[in-house]
């Protein structure tokens, strides 16, 4: 399965559950007044804390051999050492997914009176093999990631991605929604209360955009544009609106 960071909020089948509930947001607020114009701009936020329920773990074994059969037959070999290792860490063999083998050739390179230059002998012969492991325990994912490094000093060549935690995407369409009214609550009541120290009253709705939709980590630095962040277990997922009113 290719990396799943690349895909915002795409993660069908892959669980979180909500953890503490809906927070008043410290994002900075923006409103403005144009008398000219009788309108007031307010933003809007809002957001919730989540925690991971689903994750995964990637990586892929690198094979150099000198010919292409010892590459093969280390590369069998290595796999079937990860998948004990993986079956003695609590995971079951269908949760192991193997991507295809890629084989591409080292040529041998010469010096010559002009410097060094390819020449057209086969060197080595290289093999890749990606992995991924999927998996409800957030725990045994977290530390499977530890657990290469001594894979590695066994003589194997596993070069780990690390682990990735997601959110369902039914869970966070759902969540969106619930966000989007409580900002838009949050946004009326800013314009209420500007137009209040005005001595204005607010009228009907002219405008509304939604602003940032953001799944970060925790203290994270508030940006301008959409995030889904994958490396965290906790999470918090943000939501920002700006409305326009009219006012009298």
């Amino acid at each position: 399965m290719q990396d799943k960071c690349a895909k915002f909020i795409s993660q069908l089948g892959l669980g979180l559950s909500l953890a503490a509930g809906l927070v008043a947001s410290t994002w900075i607020v923006s409103t403005s007044y144009t008398e000219k114009n009788s309108h007031i701009t307010v933003r809007g936020y809002a957001e919730q804390n989540i925690i991971s329920e689903n994750a995964s773990w990637s990586g892929r074994i690198e094979i150099r051999q000198k010919s292409l059969e010892e590459s093969y037959k280390e590369l069998a070999k290595q796999m079937k050492e990860f998948a004990s290792l993986a079956q003695e860490n609590g995971f079951e063999t269908q949760s192991i997914q193997w991507g295809d083998t890629h084989k591409y050739e080292t040529y041998k390179k010469e010096v010559g009176e002009k410097g060094s230059f390819q020449t057209n002998e086969i060197e080595y012969y290289n093999l890749s093999k990606h992995v991924e492991i999927e998996s409800t325990n957030i725990a045994n994912i977290k530390d499977f990631s530890d657990k290469i490094d001594d894979f590695n000093r066994q003589g194997n060549s596993m070069i780990s991605r690390g682990a990735r935690y997601y959110y369902p995407y039914e869970k966070l369409e759902k969540l969106k929604l619930d966000l989007l009214a409580k900002a838009t609550d949050n946004a009326y009541l800013r314009a209420v209360e500007f137009a209040k120290n005005s001595k204005s009253r607010v009228g009907k709705l002219m405008n509304a955009q939604q602003g940032v939709f953001q799944v970060v980590a925790p203290n994270s630095t508030v940006s301008s544009y959409d995030q889904y962040d994958t490396s965290a277990i906790n999470k918090i997922v943000r939501i920002a609106v700006t409305l326009v009113y009219k006012v009298s």
